[in-house]
């Protein structure tokens, strides 16, 4: 199967919620929009906490073994068509600001892909999507991986080009999957 797992550990904060927290270089709180639809405050520490009812595991989907009909509807996770999982966030690879590749190109691509469903892409990736969102799961892209580095791009761009292909692609949302850390670390970035 074509994926590989990472979950995130919800850790508690002070008021006793179950949180999630990610890195931002946003020095002031904000307010923001938490998984369960409520409105959180953002610490100024340079941590963006984001409430969720229950963890969350990461399912990146890397590589696929068939790449048509149903067996290829299982390898990216869709449920009826996949194993049953606990999985709640699936991240198809990968976005590059050249425009996607691997399995993101299946799915830019769907109405070739998923031509047995529909030709046309915008409804063979609605048919698809509409499985995960009733099975209350995730579809996103993953973006960069270890073929780009994104901190030698213009960011505010690339960030606008990615929203558009997520956007127009009917997907939930991006990980960034950024391999090289040595630039964050040195402030390169």
């Amino acid at each position: 199967m074509g994926i590989s797992s990472n979950s995130n550990v919800p850790v508690t904060n002070n008021t006793g919620n179950n949180t999630t927290s990610t890195s931002s270089s946003n020095n002031s709180s904000a307010s923001n929009t938490s998984t369960n639809g409520t409105a959180t405050s953002l610490p100024s520490n340079n941590t963006n906490v984001v409430i969720a009812k229950s963890p969350i595991y990461f399912a990146y989907v890397n590589m696929v073994s068939s790449w048509w009909g149903d067996p290829f509807l299982a390898e990216i996770g869709t449920p009826t068509y996949a194993p049953t999982n606990l999985y709640t966030h699936f991240a198809l690879s990968f976005w590059l600001t050249t425009g996607p590749t691997d399995v993101a190109l299946a799915w830019a691509e769907a109405g070739t892909y998923f031509s047995w469903i529909s030709d046309n892409t915008q409804i063979a990736q609605k048919t698809i999507k509409k499985a995960f969102t009733q099975a209350n799961k995730k579809l996103m892209i993953s973006a960069f991986g270890p073929i780009e580095n994104p901190t030698l791009k213009d960011s505010v761009l690339t960030a606008n080009k990615l929203a558009d292909f997520v956007l127009l692609n009917n997907l939930d949302g991006v990980n960034i999957d950024c391999d090289y850390p040595s630039y964050f670390l040195s402030g390169k970035a």
